[in-house]
């Protein structure tokens, strides 16, 4: 007979007493799961088939689509009359398949648990019993006795019920392997008797968790039961070693210490912490004892909230003032959060059902339409609290998760879209089932603020009111960008429709030929705003990006010879387009980049047309040659503007050129191609493409105020169509390389004029030399600077080129047209020294020689009668000395204290010497200025007087 201590039978009291005691005041929750909930389930029996059979609808005449075996579990999907939509894993694949079984088939989960393997584990536990002393002292010792556990019970927590944890399956094993090892070995030492012990012992409480829970005379499974105690028991213990617990039992009316296995006691929490749980099992067990096995001694629905205490890891215990009332398996109840969470979310269920409580099984409080914006909180794994008012009346309870969809979002943000669908609706509520507020065109450009996973809160006008609605995303396409880009492209289409909205479905605005001009903005991912021309009707509407090529050519200009035998212009960039101009082979004309295929054409010389050449139709080159009138009119034009060579005399003076002298620079033949000299037939209207950082660090390095200003000059020259190359000679020249005062800044008045530093309104800077007229250059270029308002460097380089553009922008866009201007010979021309053009290139060549990144483009003048050779620069008129005096005495050296070789009369001509420069040889002597000459064929000197022109005077021969 076995025994348990007197203060085990007191507590085993206690708890029976606690059977006629009610249950806790708990708190009640709404909950809500409809058609869905994984929670309830069933167990499919029969008594006379093995095999139950599944039907694709809740028919018995409808097709078997499966069998399960007896005793299967399923969860149930949805509940008729006569058959249950239920859900289960397939024995032979492993999935989750669907059907429909007939009810006369179903058993509730806790029902077929209590009426079938109930009586199947106590007929195990008996025939257990007898082999209680033969626990396995090997095996249990070494830590793995209990692979096993709590696989026999009456309530399964996986068939949503209550669970039965432990069972004295594990004991019976142990028992039949330690009596196998004392027949093998009878004298074998008994090793738990040698386990080391704790030297300071600790007292503990814990439950038993083995039907029986064994107490042992010695620290042994080999030793003999001296009392036991049922599953659930609370009992008194004291740690003894590693593998076992000591406690004092009650032996024939004496106390005695015995051992328990501590894989046979769950150790009760020291601290216990409250909290609230909610129900899962339908109902929630609470039973007497921490054991599936112990009476039930009260139930909760499913989804009722009930406040624990932790107790073991397996059990929660429920007390009131003090007292314990039960205890609930941990399984059977769910968390509920400790934080909750505030939130919105849209009802999906056809109604959504608030319910009393977190159970589909509950009370329903109220039905939603789909789409409702229901306030929610964050409530259990399962479930939403949920707020709602109906009628003005406040409505709160609980919402299964299942039945909510997405969950709106906190921060909204704002643009614009296309509407898709043919109509787009904007409905009540966030569902497809909703009514209307409104039915838009599609392409309509809808005002949108972002709300859930697939929908947005749309606002549209009705009837002059906005209303606010919702959209799903699917009838939204392209969202409306910002960027506003412009630009030129043509159709491709025959026609290139042209919508009244940016939708292919939408009416017609206009119909344009194949390759017509379109402006163009960009408004979405497929679509841009369109304006065109229709019979001299402008019209503004969408255009699809798949119908029109944007015309993405660089704009650069560049010449063309034409390489068909008959090439085709045609009036718009498509092959299919009117023809403008035939063209024979070997014609060159002007091409501007137009875009991938195309160029655009223009004639060179007289003619006037414009088209379009497909780029595979002509050959790029670099150079053209333009045609002019007579080459001997251009010359003579010339000569009656008293042309200038410069660099003679001691300032490098001008002299009048001779005729050889033009007709030497006026001839665009007597200078070859890749020469210095060709330069001046370089194109100067356009940029030249130049790189800012190449041209700060090869060529305005150094170079004073202009150092590190190469993103001027580069702004400058796409500003006004200037080659900044000649820009950077140009200023190079006047400022004498960045160092002059006027590119360094002179200080002005309020007026423009020069004053002194300290008194200066504002510094001017002037690095073009415009305005610095050879009588006050430094007054005039400082006062055309302050009237152009060029107070900076980088304002005197932009602003100044558009004062140089004034020639270049009316035709005269190469050095060589500036000077000689072959439209119009003679006038304007930028020079008077007939070598301006060529001295120029210097500087331009050296520029080019220094840097990588440019382009090129000539432009020779051809005309009429052109030699291929003609003129000598080296041909200077004779220039003489002429006596203005009454008799002028000539002497062998400069100065009157020398020998008189002779006297010449008024009117003599005199022969002056040059040197190899071209300069008079002069002395100046005690204030009058003598020239070397040639005197009847020896070197002598006649003086000219104080300015060099009061005895003599200079003319041409």
């Amino acid at each position: 007979m076995k025994y348990i201590t007197k203060t085990s039978s007191l507590l085993m009291a206690i708890m029976l007493i606690f059977q006629l005691v009610g249950p806790p005041v708990i708190a009640i929750a709404d909950t809500v799961n409809d058609s869905e909930d994984e929670n309830i389930t069933s167990i499919a029996h029969s008594e006379e088939l093995t095999e139950i059979p599944v039907y694709d609808e809740n028919s018995d005449s409808s097709n078997i689509i499966h069998t399960v075996k007896n005793g299967t579990e399923v969860t149930i999907l949805d509940s008729a009359e006569d058959f249950s939509h239920v859900e289960f894993t397939a024995s032979n694949s492993s999935k989750l398949v669907e059907g429909y079984i007939s009810n006369e088939y179903l058993i509730p989960s806790d029902e077929f648990d209590n009426s079938s393997e109930e009586q199947e584990s106590d007929i195990k536990e008996e025939s257990t019993e007898d082999n209680i002393e033969s626990d396995d002292e090997e095996t249990l010792e070494s830590d793995e006795t209990d692979k096993s556990d709590s696989n026999n019970s009456d309530d399964d927590p996986k068939n949503e019920d209550d669970s039965d944890v432990h069972s004295n399956e594990e004991d019976s094993k142990l028992d039949n392997t330690d009596e196998k090892t004392d027949e093998k070995d009878s004298s074998s030492q008994d090793k738990s008797v040698l386990e080391s012990t704790f030297k300071n012992q600790e007292n503990v409480t814990g439950i038993g968790i083995r039907n029986p829970t064994n107490v042992r005379e010695r620290n042994s499974t080999k030793s003999n039961v001296i009392a036991s105690y049922p599953e659930g028991t609370v009992i008194d213990l004291k740690t003894f070693s590693k593998n076992w617990y000591e406690v004092t039992v009650d032996v024939n009316g004496k106390e005695t210490s015995g051992y328990v296995h501590h894989k046979h006691v769950d150790v009760i929490y020291e601290t216990q912490e409250s909290k609230n749980v909610v129900g899962l099992r339908n109902p929630t067990n609470v039973r007497t004892l921490a054991s599936t096995k112990s009476d039930v001694k009260t139930s909760y629905p499913q989804g009722t909230i009930i406040k624990v205490k932790t107790f073991t890891k397996d059990w929660y215990e429920i007390t009131d003032n003090g007292k314990t009332l039960g205890y609930i398996h941990h399984k059977h109840v769910g968390d509920i959060e400790k934080d909750q969470s505030s939130l919105q979310g849209i009802g999906i269920n056809n109604p959504t059902n608030i319910r009393e409580l977190a159970s589909t099984k509950s009370k329903v409080l109220t039905s939603l339409p789909i789409g409702t914006i229901i306030d929610l909180e964050t409530f259990s794994d399962n479930w939403y609290e949920a707020t709602a008012k109906v009628d003005g009346k406040v409505i709160k309870g609980f919402i299964h998760h299942k039945h909510i969809g997405d969950t709106v979002e906190t921060k909204q943000k704002s643009f614009k879209a296309i509407g898709i669908n043919n109509p787009t609706y904007i409905r009540t509520r966030p569902s497809t089932k909703a009514t209307h507020v409104k039915a838009l065109p599609v392409g309509s450009i809808i005002n949108l603020k972002t709300f859930s996973k697939h929908w947005y809160e749309a606002t549209v006008n009705v009837n002059g009111k906005k209303k606010t609605g919702y959209v799903h995303k699917k009838h939204i396409g392209d969202q409306i960008n910002n960027k506003n880009s412009s630009f030129k492209g043509y159709g491709i289409n025959d026609p290139t429709q042209i919508r009244v909205r940016p939708s292919t479905e939408a009416k017609s605005a206009g119909r344009l030929p194949v390759g017509s001009i379109i402006d163009l903005k960009s408004f979405s991912k497929h679509w841009y705003k369109a304006t065109a021309k229709v019979n001299g009707k402008k019209i503004n509407g969408y255009i699809h990006k798949k119908h029109f090529h944007k015309a993405n050519g660089t704009g650069e200009n560049s010449y063309g010879e034409v390489i068909k035998k008959t090439t085709i212009i045609r009036g718009l960039p498509s092959t299919n387009a009117n023809v403008a101009k035939r063209l024979k082979k070997g014609n060159v004309i002007e091409l501007e980049d137009f875009s991938k295929y195309w160029y655009k054409a223009t004639p060179i010389g007289n003619e006037k047309w414009t088209g379009y050449v497909h780029k595979n139709h002509v050959k790029i080159t670099d150079s053209v040659e333009k045609k002019y009138g007579s080459y001997s009119n251009a010359v003579n034009a010339q000569m009656k503007q008293s042309p200038q060579v410069s660099g003679f005399g001691r300032h490098g003076g001008f002299r009048n050129a001779s005729k050889e002298q033009v007709e030497y620079y006026i001839n665009p033949s007597n200078f070859t191609k890749n020469s210095r000299e060709y330069l001046q037939f370089l194109v100067l209207s356009e940029p030249a493409g130049l790189d800012k950082n190449e041209v700060n660090s090869k060529v305005l390095k150094g170079l004073g105020v202009l150092d590190g200003k190469g993103a001027s000059f580069i702004k400058a020259a796409k500003k006004f169509d200037i080659n900044e190359a000649y820009l950077i000679s140009h200023a190079k020249l006047e400022t004498g390389n960045g160092t002059s005062t006027l590119a360094k800044g002179v200080p002005v008045d309020k007026k423009g004029n020069i004053v002194d530093k300290k008194k200066a309104y504002k510094t001017v800077y002037n690095v073009y030399g415009i305005g610095a007229v050879d009588s006050n250059a430094l007054a005039g270029g400082a006062k055309r600077a302050f009237d152009e308002g060029w107070f900076t460097v980088d304002k005197a380089i932009v602003g100044g080129a558009q004062f140089i553009n004034t020639y270049i922008g009316r035709g005269q866009d190469t050095l060589y047209k500036m000077r000689w201007n072959p439209e119009s010979p003679g006038y304007p021309q930028y020079a008077t020294d007939i070598g301006w053009a060529v001295k120029q290139t210097a500087s331009m060549n050296q520029i080019y020689s220094l840097i990588d990144n440019y382009t090129h483009r000539f432009d020779v003048p051809k005309y009429k009668g052109q030699p291929s050779k003609s003129g000598n620069k080296n041909a200077y008129t004779e220039t003489l000395l002429q006596v203005s005096a009454s008799a002028l005495n000539i002497r062998e050296n400069a100065g009157t204290k020398y020998k008189s070789v002779g006297q010449a009369s008024k009117g003599t001509k005199l022969t002056p010497i040059f040197n190899k420069k071209g300069e008079y040889v002069t002395k100046t002597v005690n204030g009058h200025i003598w020239y070397r000459i040639n005197y009847k064929g020896k070197t002598a000197w006649a003086s000219g007087g104080v300015n060099g022109n009061e005895l003599v005077k200079l003319i041409n021969k």
